[in-house]
C-alpha cells in the first residue's frame, strides 16, 4: 500500500477509514508510535472529534490474515491557524 499525506484544519472532525479484503477476512488496525488506536475486521476507522496539532504525524494502517500482511502509511498534517 502506498504512503499518502492529508492536511486538516485544526478543530475539524476527521474520520479516515482503512479497508482491506481477503480470505480469511483480515484484521485491520490503525497504529501510531506502536500503539493500536482502533481495529476491526476488514475496516478500521481513525476518528478525531476535533483534530489538533498534537495529532500531526505518521499513522500506519496494518492489515493481516493467515495468508498475507500489508500496511499503508498516512501522514496527517495539522497546520497552525
Amino acid at each position: 500500500m502506498p504512503s499518502v499525506q492529508a492536511s486538516y484544519n485544526e478543530g475539524s472532525l476527521v474520520n479516515i477509514s482503512c479497508t482491506a479484503s481477503g480470505t480469511p477476512d483480515p484484521d485491520v488496525q490503525w497504529i501510531r508510535n506502536g500503539m493500536i488506536l482502533s481495529s476491526g475486521k476488514n475496516t478500521a476507522f481513525l476518528t478525531f472529534s476535533r483534530i489538533n496539532r498534537t495529532d500531526d504525524g505518521l499513522y500506519t494502517c496494518k492489515a493481516n490474515n493467515s495468508a498475507r500482511n500489508d500496511e499503508k502509511h498516512t501522514r496527517l498534517v495539522v497546520p497552525c491557524k
